[in-house]
């Protein structure tokens, strides 16, 4: 059940930043996503996260032939693990969709990521997975409850997008 109380506003405010701050420090995050025969899939992934106006967003590069896209298209909704350090975890969901255009893939381009496509062939078959966060279970030492680890606290967002956290 939500908090309803108004201290709920500074504790929502408290926990996104803290999960902000793990998920653009973790070098490497872990996709899990449904397979074809609900089966679940998962892979260490490295990326681009970015925040949105209004709604927390986290992009990644991937080959639209993976069994990743494949899974995100039957799908549509993933979820990501990420650690940073052996004290900050953070779990987050949503809806998940390939972004297969072309100038979109090219706006988000880095160098780094012309070792995964070489050519202009496998450019080609870049697309980003873009997962529109509505769901984060947090274990961060200092900002989650003692005894840390044994419970997390979890936010998730209404259907007018306020982020409220859930006991």
């Amino acid at each position: 059940m939500p908090d309803s109380n108004d201290s709920a506003t500074t504790e929502v405010r408290k926990l996104l930043t803290a999960a902000s701050e793990v998920l653009a420090d973790a070098p490497v995050s872990w996709l899990i996503t449904a397979g074809e025969e609900g089966e679940v899939n998962v892979r260490p992934m490295g990326g681009l996260r970015v925040v949105g106006p209004g709604r927390l967003k986290m992009l990644y590069l991937a080959d639209a032939r993976s069994r990743k896209s494949s899974d995100i298209r039957r799908a549509g909704r993933s979820t990501v693990v990420v650690q940073n350090g052996d004290d900050a975890f953070v779990s987050v969901a949503g809806f998940t969709a390939l972004l297969e255009d072309a100038s979109e893939v090219c706006k988000h381009w880095i160098g780094a990521y012309d070792r995964y496509f070489p050519t202009e062939q496998d450019r080609g078959n870049a697309v980003l997975i873009e997962i529109d966060v509505r769901r984060m279970d947090l274990w961060i030492r200092g900002v989650t409850p003692e005894p840390f680890g044994l419970r997390s606290m979890r936010l998730a967002q209404d259907a007018d997008g306020t982020w409220r956290v859930w006991h």
